[in-house]
């Protein structure tokens, strides 16, 4: 928590020693030419690092974006599935076929769709009061218990 004064110059010999990272550490730009350090220290953001946060951002985005639309896809097969409604699995088998036509490292197999109906199954089954919780974890359920009147 340095001074807004101190923030340019700081951030600038990081960049020069360190490079450029993330929060979490990964090196996003191992190297900062020296007029973007010299930018940098009046405060000004060099462009390649700019660039570079945004092409992580976009290739995140990206993939958050494929993995909601995969699950998606799973959960209504298995709501169908669950439903026993013939014709709703056969949209979803349909809607996941091109899925896996366009994203193929990603493939929803026939397996993975049982086992997600087989989990959802297994999750309403043995809920609670209203909330499932895994049986090892179910010591925090008398929390809750004023919410039942007990």
């Amino acid at each position: 928590m340095a001074p807004t004064v101190l923030c340019g110059p700081l951030k600038a010999l990081r960049y020069g020693t360190e490079g450029v990272k993330d929060k979490s550490g990964i090196v996003i730009q191992d190297e900062v030419d020296a007029a973007a350090l010299l930018g940098q220290a009046p405060g000004f953001s060099p462009s390649e690092v700019r660039n570079a946060y945004e092409g992580k951002s976009a290739v995140v985005g990206h993939d958050k974006a494929l993995m909601a639309r995969r699950s998606a896809l799973v959960e209504r097969f298995a709501m169908a599935a669950m439903a026993k409604d013939e014709e709703g699995k056969a949209e979803a088998r349909a809607a996941i076929a091109k899925f896996n036509e366009k994203n193929p490292a990603r493939r929803i197999l026939p397996m993975q769709l049982a086992q997600s109906v087989h989990a959802r199954e297994k999750r309403i089954r043995e809920a609670q009061d209203g909330f499932y919780l895994p049986k090892k974890r179910r010591d925090a359920l008398e929390l809750g218990q004023f919410s039942r009147g007990e």
